[in-house]
């Protein structure tokens, strides 16, 4: 029961604006976004294709293999670009990853295979982008970063270097979207957390290379000593990003750049590991940020339990009615915000996916104060609040 006294007035007023503050955002992040967010998922625009002079070199480390790697790494083998090349890059050359390269190496010319070994000071897939750096050659101009789980549209590798090419930027980098296989409720949390950041990516302010797809000048990557960044961090694109945004150098999104992501079989316990680990990242490399913002899911998480008296013990009618209000326009918010990529999920389980949205992202960037471990790949990562790698610990070893 919500206790009917002066006192606690004051505080039943703040919850209710957070209610009022809580929508806008949602609307007005959805205002801003949402045409950005349509154009990412499209497949059929037109666009003029262009030419750069020089080779452009993408580097694509693979490690674990799934169902969806051979079909991406092909998507990208074939892009409607034609002076460019791939690098594949394996930890080691007996893992499913080196046999996969191998079989891609003989069927197409334009790719080539490193193994990069075992990682000692920085993540395996940053040791492995290192290895296919050192044999970059002196008259690529332009160098492209990208992940092998996801899928590329046949002009992604055009568009994306676009704006380098035209001297418009000199980074800049795509996201993805989540295309649901199945209507799990971890799979659908996922999609809706992946187009939640893929909203933040959108807005040119804040934006970050993230999510995937990166692209460099490369007297940029060098002159400001990336390599050595990369050489003790965990994370490629979003180490670089706010360390070069304090060098006056700005990633430009580009929406048409956007790569999809098939998944399936995703549990909530997974989604959850997973997004934790995504705030991590923001931990380590935008601090500031990230202490500004735990701020806000202490709140979130006290409005809930205000939510949940006023609805199931009494109350004031005022405060129930406030309550109602507040649920019956995220309902209406939900069902808008997760069919901005179409799917013909079912309404029921978009809307509740879209509520436990909210309460898993608060309490995962609650628990990343407990914790200065990223796990990523089998592979724990002891970090200093710098950023840096301090112990490495392996759990297994892809190698067969």
């Amino acid at each position: 029961m919500l206790p009917n006294h002066p006192d606690f007035n004051l505080l039943y007023t703040i919850f209710e604006l957070g209610m009022i503050f809580h929508v806008a955002a949602i609307v007005l992040l959805l205002l801003l976004t949402k045409n950005f967010l349509q154009r990412a998922v499209k497949r059929n625009t037109h666009f003029k294709k262009t030419t750069h002079p020089q080779t452009v070199p993408i580097m694509l480390p693979i490690g674990a293999v799934t169902k969806h790697t051979e079909k991406s790494v092909r998507s990208l083998l074939e892009q409607e670009y034609e002076n460019y090349r791939v690098i594949l890059i394996s930890e080691t050359d007996k893992e499913e990853a080196a046999v996969l390269i191998r079989k891609l190496c003989a069927e197409y010319d334009h790719v080539s295979h490193i193994v990069a070994g075992p990682s000692e000071r920085c993540s395996q897939k940053n040791h492995n982008l290192l290895a296919a750096i050192a044999t970059i050659q002196p008259d690529e101009n332009i160098l492209v970063f990208c992940d092998s789980t996801h899928l590329a549209r046949p002009d992604f590798l055009a568009r994306l270097i676009l704006p380098i090419i035209i001297g418009e930027t000199k980074l800049t980098s795509g996201y993805r979207f989540i295309q649901p296989e199945d209507n799990r409720m971890g799979t659908i949390i996922q999609m809706i957390a992946v187009m939640s950041l893929h909203m933040l990516y959108a807005l040119k302010p804040i934006s970050q290379p993230w999510g995937g797809a990166t692209a460099i000048d490369r007297s940029t990557f060098f002159e400001n000593r990336i390599p050595d960044l990369w050489s003790r961090t965990v994370v490629d694109d979003y180490s670089m990003g706010p360390y070069l945004k304090t060098l006056g150098i700005h990633s430009l999104p580009v929406a048409e750049a956007c790569l999809e992501t098939q998944l399936s079989g995703q549990t909530v316990s997974g989604v959850s590991n997973w997004f934790y680990r995504q705030l991590q990242f923001f931990k380590f490399y935008t601090p500031l940020t990230w202490i500004a913002a735990s701020v806000l899911p202490l709140f979130y998480l006290c409005m809930v339990t205000y939510i949940a008296t006023a609805l199931i013990t009494p109350c004031t009618p005022t405060a129930r009615l406030t309550a109602l209000l507040y649920l019956g326009t995220m309902t209406i918010l939900g069902l808008w915000y997760t069919q901005i990529i179409p799917n013909e999920l079912p309404r029921p389980k978009r809307i509740a996916a879209f509520f436990l949205f909210n309460i898993l992202a608060s309490v995962q960037l609650l628990r990343t104060w407990t914790s200065n471990t990223i796990s990523w790949q089998s592979i724990d990562y002891h970090m200093s609040l710098g950023g840096g790698i301090i112990r490495t610990i392996r759990h297994n070893s892809r190698t067969q």
